[in-house]
């Protein structure tokens, strides 16, 4: 505390112009331990980095304020609403770009103490901070008018009102003078029910009823203040809101009895009149009352309106229409192609197996179901009650294997600050597959709130980790008395909610996803998910997956289609327990349980609302482990007895809605493979995928945009960006794709192992393996302790398994190494209060092997690249350049335009024809994703931003040249596989120059070698 009095600092987590301006009027600080007191929070700073600022800012002894940016605390505001304590104390101020918004501050928006909080404080001892002043003494009961009089309750009308009811609360006394007659209670009208007063004396015990009992208030007894948050009797609501001008309207709450609980306690609030709700911001900390009212779900409360975009109907129609004709027109118009028809045969197939991916797709869009913009279920404000049968017992599972401290801890913090209706209890269950001690003791400081589930024993042969771990917890922790019984025995009220080890609920989860458990009919509700790592603008892997949530699930939604995730999303655990609780057979359990859930004739419903926010991998490794296993988890089922297509419990539809998932696994890699050798195959072979003529023309002018349109249409036009990243990361992961098939029908046919549960890793690849080794390394170098240092006791403590490499390499001798390059110099602020910069220091040993490390990882990285992304942009270059080479043999080039005849001779045949044209523009448009996948290795930020921004309108210009281009096939006749192809004028230039370079060499003299 003396630490905090004198010489106390100021902590500040802001934007750079912020930050200078505070450590040029002296604020800033640093240690000796080289630890600072700001934080400057710029585009690459993540949300993580902020997070444990934060917290080590508001645990440090020596910090008395945290000053943070508004902005900023909304990114960590479920962290920053849990902030509860006094000192530090917690300021939130504006940023250059926005304005200070009271409406967003955890500390105005948060629940009031109740009364008598602040005089519990200030009651007795030293005051906690020296700008509380001590709570004079209250005055007698003899002297209190407040003892006898019926002091009236204030209303819960105005805002003004509001905060002035409760500051006279906190205060303990009335404004104005303390011990003045207060004003007298307008009377209740005649035949009015009376509130009852638990507080008023009773006659039988001797003493006489309090005069506010009489006129039926409560009269506050000595110990008890008046309660802002209880409800006046209707005759004063009435009469307060007409004073304001204001009518009341209390839907959503049933006056009467609100059953025999602990919350109701079995009295009713009265007879006749409705009740209210009031329109102040509700508090989830509120006292607690006798008397409550029963609350119902209003208009559209737990409903999902269906609506029918006429646009989309309209563009799926002409969509049909234009493909019925284009399907017609190649197959009667376009495969008259002489020896070479099987190759136009080809093509046509592959399209048409195309459009069996594309159709599914477009008939999800006409109709689909959003939430009814509804509030959700009430918070705890003391004022109402769930019904009996509404009053859910959530249990939150978090499962986690080897994720850090400090991505569960943000986790678990985020779902026990989730605000919680009132009747509702809450659980968390951490299962840790990981044995973790750390975690266990910080779950352990958590109360009964929280509880740490481990030691499982896993099963030999064992496919899916994560579903073993939640059904360990299930069965043998949170519902063994049900072990043996049928499913039905489980309560509805009993719900069971997943989220993954790095996903923060916000603060209105529970409000949210309750309501729309309100209907006993459901049986699941899936939200979606969102990133906080991840920039729209260079999402090119599509991780934010914008279409499958704000089109795919809805328009399934609307034909009954039941979907799960994996994490956000809230069961009745009688449910789950009536398939089996979580799947084991497969490593994409979400997906099985949707068919299970659906096969046993159950209900879901998707929430198109996001209320929880994690980390997506951004690392190319990582996430092409994760979608590699996406899709061999849906082969595995796909290629077994529980196929959709097997199962007879699911309706038709559901049966290509559910295969529809796996399907489009094989149409995106058949059609992404054909479609890049195609116009290769034109270029350089000379090889024609169809025979040119006007009904091709006119034909794939109207089916080529309609299906463009298809495919990217969007409700809103922020929503464009994302249709188009959809199809740039299937380009890009088809060899992913691939390879996993390939890997999954090896397994199936006993060559390879089966795949099992993989977490993600979404660290960027720093938190695993070596690189993790060497950050604990540096971690124990800087607290003082070396690896192998000697440990209490005499005994020398070796370094740790994962540790015994690096430390190995630090330490052998390496010859003279050459002199560690100095890191950057860093801008301090001194105990003056002036910036300076530090001297460069040399690197040190475990700093040195951490650079070497991410230079092999950058390098492993980029071959992946080249991998991966390198035959897709070979393939397209090479067409290219043969075009190329094509257009300047045919003389194209040198033709002079002196008249319009003469520029029509430029696309005749042989020269920039339609077989030229064509090719060169669909090689161009397949050359954009791999272009943008090597530019993700080398630039993540504005670059990558502005280039696909560049190439989603280039790519639209082309294929709409493209288009035009096909009417240049009128006028030249189809040639087939033209005698003389690119390759062999090609192969004939690099015969005669390498025939010519050999007669110009000198001839060597005999005898030499």
């Amino acid at each position: 505390m003396a630490q905090q009095q004198e010489g106390a600092l100021v902590a500040v987590i802001a934007d750079e112009d912020t930050i200078t301006g505070f450590l040029l009027a002296g604020v800033g600080d640093v240690d000796l331990r080289k630890r600072s007191n700001f934080l400057v929070v710029d585009g690459k700073t993540t949300v993580r980095a902020v997070e444990a600022a934060f917290r080590d800012f508001t645990s440090r002894d020596d910090v008395a304020i945290v000053l943070i940016s508004q902005p900023i605390a909304n990114m960590i505001r479920h962290v920053v609403a849990a902030h509860n304590k006094p000192v530090p104390a917690l300021l939130e101020i504006p940023s250059k770009d926005a304005p200070y918004d009271p409406n967003q501050d955890s500390l105005l928006t948060r629940p009031t103490p109740r009364a008598g909080v602040g005089r519990a404080l200030r009651a007795s001892g030293p005051p906690l901070l020296p700008f509380l002043p001590r709570r004079r003494p209250r005055p007698p009961a003899a002297m209190d008018p407040r003892a006898g009089g019926g002091y009236p309750r204030p209303a819960y009308g105005a805002p003004e009102q509001q905060h002035a009811a409760l500051d006279a609360a906190e205060e303990g006394l009335p404004r104005g003078d303390p011990f003045s007659a207060p004003p007298p209670a307008p009377p209740p009208p005649a035949g009015a029910q009376l509130f009852a007063n638990p507080f008023a004396p009773s006659d039988d015990a001797g003493g006489a009823a309090a005069p506010g009992a009489a006129a039926g208030y409560p009269a506050p007894s000595e110990h008890a203040l008046p309660d802002p948050f209880a409800p006046l009797p209707p005759w004063q609501q009435h009469a307060q809101h007409a004073q304001h001008g204001r009518s009341v309207s209390y839907p959503g709450v049933a006056l009467g009895d609100a059953g025999d609980d602990a919350f109701g306690g079995g009295h009713g609030l009265g007879a006749g009149g409705a009740g209210a709700p009031d329109t102040a911001p509700q508090r989830d900390a509120a006292p607690r009352h006798e008397h409550r009212a029963s609350w119902s779900a209003g208009a559209g409360g737990g409903q999902y309106p269906a609506i029918a975009p006429p646009l989309a109907a309209l563009i799926l129609l002409a969509f049909l229409a234009a493909t019925g004709f284009y399907l017609y027109v190649r197959a009667t118009f376009t495969l008259a192609m002489g020896g070479h028809t099987w190759y136009g045969v080809l093509v046509f197939v592959t399209e048409l197996l195309g459009l069996t991916s594309v159709l599914p797709y477009g008939l999800l869009l006409p109709v689909a179901t959003l939430p009814a913009g509804t509030r959700g279920l009430p918070v705890d404000d003391g004022r109402v009650v769930l019904p009996p049968g509404k009053r859910f017992r959530v249990h939150i599972l978090v499962p986690c294997y080897k994720e850090s401290l400090a991505v569960i801890t943000n986790t678990v913090t985020a779902a026990l600050a989730a605000e919680v209706p009132p009747g509702v209890s809450r659980t968390l269950w951490l299962c840790d597959d990981g044995k973790d001690a750390a975690k266990a003791a910080f779950i352990a400081t958590l109360g009964d709130d929280a509880r740490y589930v481990s030691g499982r024993v896993r099963a030999p042969g064992e496919i899916n980790g994560k579903s073993a771990n939640l059904n360990n917890a299930l069965r043998n922790v949170i519902f063994p008395a049900y072990a043996g019984r049928p499913p039905s025995d489980i309560p509805g009220t009993e719900l069971v909610v997943v989220f993954d080890a790095d996903m923060a609920a916000r603060r209105n989860f529970l409000l949210k996803v309750l309501e729309a458990l309100w209907d006993d009919r459901v049986s699941l509700v899936l939200t979606p998910q969102a990133f906080s790592n991840i920039a729209p603008g260079g999402d090119i892997f599509n991780n934010i997956n914008q279409q499958f949530w704000e089109y795919v699930l809805p328009g399934c939604d609307a034909w009954g289609y039941i979907a799960c995730t994996g994490t956000n999303f809230c069961i009745r655990a009688r449910a789950l327990a009536t398939v089996g609780w979580f799947p084991e057979y497969t490593i994409t359990e979400d997906y099985a349980l949707s068919m299970e859930l659906k096969a046993a004739g159950l209900k879901g419903r998707y929430l198109a609302e996001y209320l929880a926010v994690g980390e997506a991998p951004d690392e190319v490794r990582n996430v092409c482990r994760q979608r590699s296993r996406w899709t061999k988890g849906h082969m595995q089922i796909f290629f077994s007895r529980r196929s959709p297509l097997l199962n007879g419990r699911l309706p038709l539809v559901h049966k290509m809605l559910y295969t529809n998932g796996t399907w489009a696994y094989f149409t995106t890699i058949l059609t992404t493979l054909v479609f890049l050798f195609v116009p290769f195959n034109s270029l350089v072979f000379g090889l024609h995928p169809v025979a040119f003529g006007r009904e091709f023309a006119l034909a794939a002018s109207l089916y080529l945009p309609l299906n463009f349109a298809l495919m990217n249409y969007a409700r809103t036009p922020r929503h464009v960006r994302g249709q188009w990243m959809a199809q740039v990361s299937n380009h890009i992961l088809t060899f992913t794709y691939m390879k996993a098939v390939a890997n999954t029908l090896l397994s199936l046919a006993g060559v390879k192992a089966t795949a099992g549960f993989k977490a993600t890793d979404k660290s960027g690849g720093d938190a695993a393996g070596p690189l993790g080794a060497i950050k604990s390394l540096m971690n124990r170098a800087g607290s003082g302790g070396a690896p192998g240092a000697a440990a209490p006791g005499g005994a020398a403590a070796g370094p740790a398994p994962p540790l015994a490499a690096a430390a190995a390499a630090a330490a052998a001798p390496r010859g003279p190494p050459p002199r560690p390059p100095p890191m950057a110099s860093k801008l301090v602020v001194g105990g003056d209060g002036r910036p300076y910069a530090l001297p460069p220091r040399p690197l040190t040993p475990a700093e040195v092997i951490q650079a070497q490390l991410r230079a092999r990882g950058a390098r492993a990285a980029r071959r992946a690249a080249a991998a991966a992304a390198g035959p897709g942009l070979s393939v397209s270059a090479a067409a290219l350049a043969a075009g190329v080479f094509s257009v300047v043999r045919s003389g194209a080039l040198a033709v002079r335009v002196s008249s319009w005849s003469d520029f029509t001779q430029v696309f005749t045949s042989g020269r920039l024809d339609v077989y030229l044209l064509v090719p060169m523009l669909w090689a161009l448009y397949n050359a954009i994703p791999p272009v943008l996948f090597f530019v993700y290795f080398f630039h993540k930020g504005r670059l990558l931003r502005a280039l696909a921004s560049f190439l989603r309108v280039f790519g639209t210009l082309l294929a709409l040249l493209a288009i035009g281009s096909l009417w240049l096939g009128m006028a030249v006749p189809y040639r087939g596989a033209v005698g003389d192809a690119p390759i062999k004028a090609i192969s004939s230039s690099l015969g005669s120059a390498i025939s010519k370079a050999r007669a110009n060499m000198p001839a060597l003299p005999p005898g030499a070698p």
